[in-house]
C-alpha cells in the first residue's frame, strides 16, 4: 500500500548509503583543483584522524552522486539506486544559540528486487530569520506491494497489488514559541492500482478503488527539542497532525486521520544513550485499504499489520564504545484495532533486535549502520542513516 507520506520513507532510504559511498563519490565542483592531500584531509576527523564527513559536507560545492540501498521487506527486501544529494550547513541569526537544522536538497531514483521503482526531488529547509519551516516533495512511484486480509480460521490472506502514482507534497509551519512550530501540510497523490492475483477481491475492496486520488489537508503541531535531527543524543519530539480528505480538498474519499508520537531521547550515562518512542494513529470515516494505519516496527514487514488504529511502543538503547562505534538494543510492542476492537481484543506485535553504529560525520551528530530486527513472524535487516524513527 501507498501511505498518505511515501517522501519521508524515501528520503530516509536515499540517506542510509552516505556511509558507502564516501570513499569514492566526486568532491563537487572544486575536486579538480583540490590535491590528494587536501581531498583527504576532508574525510578526517581533526580531532581524532578517523573517518569523517563533517569537512566534507561544510565545504563541498554541488550535489554529491550517491548510491543508495533499499532493505524493506515489502519492497522485496533488497533494492538499489542512485541519489544526488546536498545538505546545507545553516547560518544562526546573531545571538541564535539553539540548534538549526541544515537544508537538505536531494534527487533519487531506485529499483527494487519485486520490481518496484520510484523517483523524485525533496527539498526541506528552516527559514530560521522569519520563524519558517518547509518541506516539497515531487515523485512518481511504481509499487508491488501487499494487502494482508484475515480469513475465517484466523489466517491471514496475502493479496498483492501494483500502485501507481504521482504524489505531490508541501509542508509550511511557523515558530510560535520555544521551538513549536505550527503548520499546514497538503498531499495529493492520483492513484492507479491493479490486482496481481487470481481470485476475487475481499469485500472491503472494489474496482472503483482502483483509479482514485488521495488529497489531503493536515494541521499540525511539531515540537522538536533534539540536539540534532540525525541521530540525538538528548531533547525530545513530539507531533500532533490532523489531516482530512474530502472534496474541498481534491480527494475521491472521505476519511480523516489523526495522528500523534513523542520521542524522547536522555543520556543514563554519558556513554549510554536511552531513547523512547510512543506513536498512535486513528483513522475514521470511509477509508480505503491502501490507506489504512499499519505497524511500522522494525523486524515486522511494512503494511503487515494493518486497522482502523495503531498504538505502539519501543525502546533503543544505544552504548557508546568510544567516540566513533556503537551498539544498540532495542524492543517493542505494537497493537492493531480493528472496527469495533476494545484494547483487550486488539492484536498484538512485537520486536526485538541489534545494531551497530558508525559516527560519519561528528560536528552533525550522524551516525550510521546496520539493524537486524526479528518480529512476531519474520526476520528484517536496516541499513540505517541517521536514526531509525528519523521522520
Amino acid at each position: 500500500m501507498i501511505k498518505k507520506t511515501p517522501h519521508l520513507y524515501i528520503l530516509k532510504i536515499t540517506f542510509l548509503s552516505i556511509l558507502l559511498a564516501f570513499g569514492s563519490f566526486s568532491f563537487g565542483q572544486n575536486k579538480s583543483k583540490m590535491t590528494k592531500e587536501q581531498r583527504k584531509a576532508m574525510l578526517r576527523d581533526t580531532l581524532d584522524g578517523k573517518f569523517d564527513a563533517s569537512v566534507m559536507i561544510d565545504n563541498t560545492k554541488g550535489f554529491l552522486p550517491i548510491p543508495f540501498f533499499v532493505t524493506e521487506a515489502a519492497l522485496g527486501g533488497f533494492g538499489g539506486g542512485l541519489a544526488p544529494v546536498y545538505i546545507s550547513p545553516q547560518k544562526k541569526p546573531i545571538g541564535d544559540k539553539d540548534y538549526i537544522a541544515p537544508a537538505v536538497t536531494a534527487a533519487f531514483g531506485a529499483y527494487t528486487a519485486n520490481n518496484s521503482w520510484f523517483t523524485g526531488l525533496y527539498r526541506k529547509e528552516v527559514l530560521s530569520k522569519y520563524g519558517l519551516k518547509y518541506r516539497v516533495f515531487l515523485g512518481y512511484v511504481d509499487y508491488n506491494l501487499a494487502y494482508y486480509k484475515e480469513v475465517e480460521n484466523g489466517d491471514d490472506q496475502k493479496l498483492d497489488f501494483n500502485y501507481k502514482t504521482i504524489p505531490i507534497m508541501f509542508s509550511l509551519s511557523k515558530k510560535t514559541f520555544s521551538d513549536l512550530y505550527a503548520g499546514l501540510e497538503y498531499f495529493n497523490g492520483n492513484m492507479t492500482i491493479r490486482p496481481d492475483f487470481d481470485g476475487e477481491l475481499p469485500p472491503n475492496i472494489t474496482t472503483t478503488d482502483f483509479k482514485k486520488t488521495v488529497a489531503s489537508l493536515g494541521g499540525y503541531l511539531d515540537w522538536d527539542r533534539r540536539n540534532t535531527i540525525f541521530t540525538p543524543d538528548s531533547g525530545f519530539r513530539a507531533n500532533l497532525a490532523y489531516y482530512i480528505n474530502d472534496d474541498w480538498t481534491g480527494s475521491d474519499y472521505k476519511f480523516e486521520k489523526l495522528e500523534a508520537f513523542v520521542h524522547y531521547f536522555f543520556p543514563i550515562t554519558p556513554k549510554w544513550i536511552s531513547g523512547l518512542r510512543v506513536e498512535g494513529l486513528q483513522a475514521y470515516g470511509n477509508v480505503p485499504f491502501h490507506q489504512l494505519p499499519y505497524i511500522k516496527l522494525r523486524g515486522i514487514t511494512a503494511y503487515r499489520y494493518q486497522g482502523q488504529a495503531t498504538l505502539l511502543t519501543e525502546t533503543e538503547q544505544r552504548f557508546d564504545l568510544n567516540t566513533r562505534w556503537s551498539v544498540l538494543a532495542y524492543a517493542g510492542l505494537g497493537k492493531v484495532f480493528q472496527k469495533e476492537d476494545n484494547f483487550a481484543d486488539a492484536k498484538t506485535v512485537y520486536n526485538y533486535g541489534t545494531g551497530f553504529r558508525y559516527l560519519v560525520a561528528r560536528t552533525y551528530g550522524l551516525r550510521a549502520g546496520l539493524d537486524v530486527a526479528k518480529g512476531p513472524d519474520s526476520w528484517g535487516y536496516y541499513i540505517v542513516f541517521g536514526h531509525k524513527w528519523n521522520r
